[in-house]
C-alpha cells in the first residue's frame, strides 16, 4: 500500500503585484481530476500528461506516450477544455498542450444600460513543453505558452514561459517540486495594459512504505 503525504502549506507562496492590473486568470485554472481532488496540491508530486499544467518537469516520470483530455462546464454557458500529449525520448520528454475556456454568450448593454446585443468572449493558451534528467535525483522542464483572450472582434495575444524543477530528497522515499508560471511581458487589450498572473508554487509529497 502507496501512503502519500502532501506538503499543502508550501503550496503557492507568490502571487505577482504591481501597478498594472492583472489578467489571463483562466491560466490560473487547474487540469486534471487527480490533482483537483488533492486541492492543486500537486506541485512536487505530479507525474502525468497534467504535468503541461501543474509542473512540466513532471513529465519526465511519463514511461510511455500519454494523452490527456478534460471537459468541465462551469455556471451558465461556460465551458473548459484542456487536451494533451507527452512523449518520453530517452532522458528527455516533450508535451503538447490546448486549454481553452469558453465564456459563452454575453448579454451586451451600454452606459445607459440598454441592450446592446450579444456578443462571445473566449481564451486560448498553446503549450509546448520539455523536460529533461539532469541528474539521478533531479529533473527539469519548461513550458511556453502563446496565449490569446477574445472579446467578440478584439483580441489580446501574448507569450509567456513557465519553468519547473522536480526532485527525490537524498535518503528518504520522497520528491518535492517548484514551479515558476506564466514569467513574461504585459498584454494589451485595446489601449489597456494587464500583467500575467505570475505565480511561485512549492510542494512535495513522502511515501510512507
Amino acid at each position: 500500500m502507496r501512503i502519500l503525504f502532501l506538503v499543502i502549506l508550501l503550496f503557492t507562496v507568490f502571487e505577482q503585484k504591481s501597478i498594472a492590473e492583472v489578467g489571463a486568470h483562466f491560466l490560473k485554472i487547474g487540469i486534471g481530476a487527480r490533482s483537483m481532488g488533492l486541492g492543486g496540491a500537486y506541485t512536487g508530486i505530479t507525474d502525468d500528461i497534467t504535468s503541461l499544467y501543474w509542473n512540466p518537469a513532471g513529465l519526465r516520470a511519463l514511461k510511455t506516450k500519454e494523452l490527456g483530455f478534460m471537459h468541465s462546464e462551469w455556471v451558465l454557458d461556460t465551458k473548459y477544455e484542456f487536451a494533451g500529449i507527452g512523449i518520453p525520448l530517452n532522458n528527455k520528454t516533450i508535451g503538447l498542450g490546448i486549454m481553452y475556456l469558453d465564456l459563452g454568450e454575453i448579454e451586451g448593454r451600454s452606459e445607459e444600460g440598454i441592450e446592446t446585443g450579444s456578443f462571445r468572449a473566449s481564451d486560448f493558451c498553446f503549450t509546448i513543453s520539455g523536460a529533461k534528467r539532469i541528474s539521478n535525483r533531479i529533473d527539469l522542464g519548461a513550458t511556453i505558452k502563446f496565449i490569446q483572450q477574445k472579446i467578440e472582434k478584439e483580441e489580446a495575444k501574448g507569450v509567456a514561459v513557465d519553468i519547473g524543477v522536480k526532485c527525490k530528497v537524498k535518503g528518504v522515499k520522497g520528491d518535492l517540486g517548484l514551479v515558476i508560471k506564466n514569467i513574461g511581458p504585459e498584454m494589451k487589450f485595446i489601449d489597456e495594459p494587464y500583467n500575467l498572473p505570475l505565480t511561485i508554487s512549492l510542494g512535495g509529497g513522502y511515501n510512507f512504505l
